[in-house]
C-alpha cells in the first residue's frame, strides 16, 4: 500500500462515525459486521434515519413576581372618613438560568381580581443573577374603601425589554387583606 493510499484510508476511518461503514486495512477484517465481505471492500451500510436538528436550549432569564406583601397597615380616620395606609413590598426573582438585565415593574390597582389595573408607579428592577431576588418598596400608599380599588398588581418587564424563557409568568395580583 502506498503512503498516499494509506493516508486516504486513515482519513476515511477518522471521518466515519461509530457504527458507520468500515474498511479493511492490510487484509484484516474489522469485526463481525465485515464477515463475508471481501478484504478492502466497505461493509454494507445500514440505513440510519436522519437526525432532527435538535435546538440546544439557550440559557435565558425568567423574571417572576414571587409575592406582593402589604406591610405596616394602619387605619386612619380623617373628618369622619376612614383610610387605610400601608407600604407595598414586591418580591421579584430571576427563576431563569441566565442573568437578567435591569428593567421595570409596573404597579397598579384594580377594583376586582380580573379588573384592568390602573398604573400608579413603575419603579426600576436591578439586574439579577440566576436565582437572585430583589424587593421593590413602595411606601406610603393609601386605600379609600369607597373606591373599591383594593387589588394591587405587579407586572415585571411590562415593556418586554428582557427576552425570557417564560414570558407568561410576569404578573401577580393580591388583595389588600381585610378589605
Amino acid at each position: 500500500m502506498t503512503i498516499r493510499r494509506w493516508i486516504f484510508v486513515s482519513v476515511l476511518m477518522l471521518a466515519v462515525p461509530i457504527g458507520g461503514p468500515a474498511f479493511a486495512v492490510r487484509g484484516e477484517a474489522l469485526g463481525p459486521a465485515d464477515a463475508g465481505n471481501p478484504v478492502g471492500q466497505p461493509a454494507p451500510q445500514q440505513a440510519t434515519p436522519p437526525q432532527p436538528n435538535a435546538a440546544v436550549p439557550r440559557a435565558l432569564p425568567d423574571l417572576v413576581v414571587e409575592a406582593i406583601e402589604f406591610k405596616d397597615i394602619q387605619t386612619t380616620t380623617i373628618m369622619g372618613k376612614t383610610f387605610v395606609q400601608f407600604n407595598l413590598h414586591v418580591i421579584i426573582k430571576n427563576a431563569g438560568t441566565a442573568p437578567s438585565p435591569a428593567c421595570e415593574v409596573e404597579l397598579g390597582r384594580a377594583a376586582s381580581f380580573k379588573g384592568k389595573p390602573t398604573k400608579f408607579a413603575d419603579p426600576d428592577v436591578p439586574a439579577l443573577a440566576p436565582g437572585a431576588r430583589t424587593t421593590i418598596y413602595h411606601m406610603g400608599l393609601s386605600y379609600d374603601p369607597d373606591s373599591h380599588l383594593k387589588y394591587f398588581t405587579a407586572f415585571v418587564d411590562s415593556k418586554n425589554a428582557v427576552k425570557e424563557s417564560d414570558e407568561a409568568n410576569n404578573t401577580k395580583i393580591a388583595a389588600l387583606p381585610g378589605y
